[in-house]
């Protein structure tokens, strides 16, 4: 199974929990009986990295604002994806830069997804 939850000590932590504390651990982990630490998921989004390039503005001919970018994420086993994005916005009823970010982000949320997870290597068979 693989390691898809991070040990977190609890606040009164033994010498074993504290030394747990941070690391990966199956869901549902205990370092003892009676443990009263707790397992939680990882975030996906705190191990890829993005950077966003090549910021455009266009103004139509009807107000709207068409923003374009492109999102490269670097993935956990250092593959990237990368893709382009726009979004068109009315900057009457809308703030151009708030909805710029959250379009990057969304796309970088898809990217990241997008990403291998871990895979359990091979069991070791002998002869």
């Amino acid at each position: 199974m693989a390691d898809d939850h991070i040990f977190v000590a609890s606040g009164e932590a033994c010498p074993i929990c504290l030394a747990l504390d941070g690391s990966e651990v199956p869901a549902g982990f205990t370092a003892h009986e009676n443990c009263l630490c707790q397992t939680v998921p990882k975030a996906k989004d705190q191990h890829c990295k993005s950077a966003t390039e090549n910021i455009d503005f266009q103004t139509q001919s009807d107000g709207h604002i068409i923003a374009g970018f492109e999102v490269t994420v670097l993935c956990p086993d250092g593959s990237t994806a990368s893709s382009s994005g726009e979004v068109e916005v009315d900057p009457v009823t809308q703030n151009p830069i708030q909805e710029l970010w959250d379009a990057v982000h969304d796309l970088a949320d898809d990217l990241c997804d997008s990403c291998q997870d871990d895979v359990d290597p091979e069991p070791f068979l002998c002869c």
